[in-house]
């Protein structure tokens, strides 16, 4: 069984698990800042 050019299924499953963990992550704290350098200026 040759190797598929690009991701294997696992492999972008991975990745867009990653992804979500991410952006649940960061968007919380992306609004904190914002909030934060709006009442700032």
């Amino acid at each position: 069984m040759k190797r598929s050019p690009g991701f294997t299924l696992s492999e972008l499953l991975a990745a867009v698990c990653v992804l979500g963990i991410l952006l649940t992550l960061c968007a919380p704290a992306a609004k904190a800042v914002r909030r934060q350098t709006t009442l700032a200026v």
